[in-house]
């Protein structure tokens, strides 16, 4: 089943406001979207709703995507849960070395909210703070999306984010 418009609509402010930030601070990435990141020797698969190379940007020597299938995967994966949970797919992370996820499941005062997983010794950790993207002000995620709730658009919101980087 196709995920619905507000699942597309919160993955795609992650995508602005990892971009924003990036810009913002000189941080090269590669935006590869939702592709499906594959071991073939493991017989596993996964696909995000976001994934970036950060770190390992410089490392796609093709930035056109030909060379999608050299076993190189993205630092961040971005999992959007906004009515179902999605199945646990922590274990494929790890097993393919994609260093963080994030996870969002819903609002806070819902019991969600966001989860930063930093891969620590072959498992995922709860972190308070990006090891992918230092300095990233995780609690803007929230603010965000609770602004897209309140009928802001994507523009008026990235202008605010883009405000408090500038502030510091």
């Amino acid at each position: 089943m196709s995920p619905g418009r507000s699942h597309e609509i919160i993955a795609d402010l992650f995508k602005l406001l990892i971009a924003q930030f990036a810009l913002h601070h000189d941080i090269p990435i590669l935006s590869t979207g939702s592709v499906t990141c594959k071991d073939e020797r493991l017989q596993t698969a996964v696909e995000a709703d976001a994934s970036f190379f950060i770190a390992r940007e410089a490392l796609v020597t093709d930035k056109s995507g030909k060379d999608a299938a050299d076993g190189l995967h993205p630092d961040l994966a971005i999992e959007v849960d906004v009515t179902n949970q999605s199945m646990d797919k922590l274990p494929i992370y790890a097993a393919l070395d994609i260093p963080e996820v994030w996870r969002w499941r819903g609002a806070a005062e819902d019991g969600g909210g966001l989860e930063v997983l930093c891969l620590t010794d072959g498992a995922f950790v709860p972190s308070n703070k990006s090891k992918a993207l230092p300095g990233f002000p995780l609690d803007h995620i929230a603010l965000a999306i609770g602004r897209l709730d309140d009928g802001d658009s994507a523009t008026a919101i990235l202008r605010a984010f883009n405000a408090s980087l500038v502030a510091g």
